[in-house]
């Protein structure tokens, strides 16, 4: 009869343990899985910001040759000069880095609702403050850059108007130039926590992988 007990006391142990394990597994598993997801949309997100600082490193040629080939300034009017094509481009890189931000919040929630007794607490913590680090930045770019599309846009089609002169000529070139100046810092902050957010994946994601054939 004691024997039996404690073969039954045994089992429970063991089913017990076999649970243990199973739940970590698949925390772990959670973890590699958002880790690569938030290393894809950093990724991503690296891209489409390339995409706009080469954009931007061809307006000034594109405004100086449309000037010189359109004395009339009919392509300003009817926006077919190729500033607005690279104004086309860099508002939908903007909108991709949007997308990608959104899904970055969905991967923040999702590490935000782990077990992190379960698993390796300061990678994962260090990959969740990078995650909630860069959105608060992209959100502060694209904020920011939104509006710098805009009125770019702005000036662009006003060069053909009625009221365009030389003032409002260099003083829309002024005015781009100091928004420019502004976004240098975001910029520079932006390009740091995305290289933070990738580091810190990558860190937990290994460890995880580690902890999940260790359990193995």
């Amino acid at each position: 009869m004691f024997s039996n007990t404690m073969n039954s006391f045994k089992g429970i142990l063991l089913i017990g343990l076999m649970l243990i394990i199973g739940a970590c597994a698949r925390e772990e598993e959670n973890v590699i899985n958002a880790a690569e997801n938030a290393d894809a949309h950093a990724s991503n997100i690296i891209s489409e910001f390339n995409t706009i600082k080469e954009e931007e490193a061809n307006l000034q040629n594109q405004f100086t040759e449309a000037l010189n080939n359109d004395e009339e300034l009919e392509s300003f009017q009817n926006q077919s000069a190729p500033v607005f094509q690279n104004l086309e481009n860099r508002q939908a890189a903007l909108e991709t880095i949007r997308s990608q931000t959104n899904e970055l919040k969905n991967t923040y929630t999702n590490v935000q609702e782990l077990n992190f007794d379960a698993l390796d607490r300061e990678s994962v913590t260090a990959m969740h403050e990078d995650m909630q680090a860069a959105i608060d930045q992209l959100e502060t770019y694209i904020n920011e850059y939104e509006p710098l599309l805009q009125a770019q846009t702005d000036y662009f089609t006003s060069l053909a108007g009625p009221e365009a002169d030389y003032e409002s000529f260099i003083r829309g070139i002024q005015e781009m130039a100091e928004q420019d100046q502004r976004l240098i810092e975001i910029e520079q902050t932006l390009n740091k926590v995305l290289v933070e957010l990738d580091a810190s994946a990558t860190a937990a994601l290994e460890t995880a992988q580690d902890q999940l054939d260790g359990g193995n």
